[in-house]
């Protein structure tokens, strides 16, 4: 079973047992963003299990006022126009509509803290995926121990198969604000190059991998 599907089979158990929050870990570069990503558009695009699909990236220093406007700008599909805090707004927001929710780049339980007390969710249809690079974080974070997936790093042949097909669902993603896609395009793609240089590839190697033909 690859890895996209075991990640579905943990989604599946959390919703047949009423669960709602599984993590993902992994060390930086191991690919734990672009994996979820497949899930959540084979969720988004095949099987429409959810009635909202929302990804939000946990920008640092974390700032829960800045969380909560990107979830609810993606909850609605449009800019926000009321002056309300958005920290309120968040209350309970993901209660009534299934919603599937990732939130990429969590660093600290506190984060999490704070961020399942402004979402008070429960109950609800809707799950979380919650990606961090920290086992301890992710335990946390979980409902269950056993959904807790770690995602191991990847053969360089395997890790530039897994770009291509995230930088092949860019093509077709629409989004809300085109700055905040291209900027996260960016750091995922200077992520990746990093991870390439730290594993001391040579020019010509690096060359010879992205030959896209």
């Amino acid at each position: 079973m690859s890895e996209v599907n075991q990640l579905s089979a943990y989604l599946v158990k959390a919703r047949l047992n009423a669960l709602q929050v599984m993590s993902v870990w992994g060390i930086a570069g191991a690919g734990k963003s672009a994996f979820v990503r497949t899930l959540y558009h084979n969720k988004m695009s095949k099987h429409r299990e959810y009635e909202k699909y929302i990804w939000v990236d946990v920008y640092h220093p974390f700032n829960l006022m800045d969380f909560c406007k990107s979830l609810l700008m993606q909850f609605h599909s449009h800019s926000l126009e009321t002056n309300e805090d958005p920290v309120k707004q968040c209350h309970g927001l993901l209660k009534d509509p299934q919603c599937l929710l990732v939130i990429d780049n969590l660093q600290s339980t506190e984060e999490w803290d704070l961020i399942h007390d402004a979402l008070a969710f429960r109950p609800s249809g809707s799950a979380i995926v919650v990606i961090t690079n920290e086992e301890r974080i992710a335990l946390h974070c979980a409902d269950r121990k056993d959904l807790v997936f770690n995602i191991k790093a990847l053969e360089i042949g395997a890790a530039i198969d897994l770009f291509k097909k995230e930088v092949s669902l860019r093509k077709y993603t629409v989004s809300y604000n085109s700055f905040f896609i291209s900027w996260h395009h960016w750091c995922m793609i200077t992520s990746f190059l990093f991870t390439l240089y730290s594993m001391k590839l040579r020019n010509h190697m690096i060359a010879a991998l992205f030959n896209w033909t």
